[in-house]
């Protein structure tokens, strides 16, 4: 009696090796194209709520 091979593991793994490729293209576009972030914002009347510096430890500590 021949061996016949199946084709679902060959399937499921070109499948998951895909995945993790999508996954990993998707972190560096994310990565890449992080979006601006402003030197200070400040309100109409001239206070600031919050810096650049801010934003960049706030990042850190989250």
């Amino acid at each position: 009696m021949a061996r016949r091979n199946s084709v679902w593991p060959r399937v499921v793994l070109v499948v998951t090796i895909l995945v993790y490729v999508a996954y990993g293209v998707m972190a560096w576009y994310t990565f890449t194209h992080l979006p601006p972030i402003p030197a200070a914002v400040v309100t109409e009347n001239g206070t600031v709520l919050f810096t650049y510096n801010d934003v960049v430890m706030g990042k850190y500590y989250f």
